[in-house]
Formats: C-alpha cells, structure tokens, sequence
C-alpha cells in the first residue's frame, strides 16, 4: 500500500503549528555513528551505503542517495579525549569525509563518531 499525505501546517496536541517545509528541510538527510578501530563498524545510520577507511582517524562515508549540490551541511562529533573531529575538504555529492584529532593534534580512531548531514538530495 502506497499513499501520499500534503499538508502545509502541522499541529502538535497543545496547538503549536509549524509549516511542514520546516520539518521537511530541517531533518538530516544522512547521518552515521561508528567505531573507528581497527576498522570501521557502523552501529546505525540513515542514507548511508558504506564506508570507506583511510588511515587513522580518516575516513569516508559514501551515501546511498547522492546530495544534490555540494551545498549541503556537515556536523560531526567525536569521543575521545581531547578530539576534534573535521570535515577534511574531500566531499563530493555522493560521500562526505572526516578526520579526528586527539588534543595533540595527531590523528585518532575513536570508538564514537557520528556524522549528520543536511541539505537537499538529488
């Protein structure tokens, strides 16, 4: 069974209204939480395919729905002390790519990385 609901204005129970472009254009279209250990396993995602490693504490997520401009927003978050993880400016409409980094500055594999990305798909 297929259907198809349009609406322009949500309601919550208490009478709170949102246009149904905010929910819309306001959800990640991409998001992924893995290990990076002595390889990668992912423990949940959404429009994610795979995942390539590159080394320690680099690696890419390739989406299974290409985004449709290079345009789109990327936010990552990391756990492990002192790390920051980065976009590394190797993105493409169909991947996105990150690295982390302890308080040094060296790179890491971490055991907890997500990676959530917003914008339009193609």
């Amino acid at each position: 069974m297929t259907g198809k609901i349009t609406v322009g204005t949500i309601q919550d129970t208490d009478g709170n209204t949102v246009a149904s472009t905010y929910v819309t254009n306001g959800v990640a279209k991409a998001w992924v939480n893995y290990n990076h250990g002595a390889s990668i396993t992912v423990r949940d995602s959404l429009n994610q395919a795979s995942m390539t490693d590159f080394g320690v504490g680099f690696a890419f997520t390739n989406f299974t729905n290409n985004f449709a401009t290079l345009g789109y927003c990327q936010t990552a978050s990391g756990r492990a002390e002192g790390q920051a993880v980065n976009g590394s400016g190797n993105n493409l409409t169909s991947r996105v790519s990150y690295v982390a980094f302890n308080g040094s500055g060296a790179q890491i594999d971490c055991d907890t990385n997500c990676i959530a990305c917003n914008g339009d798909l193609a």
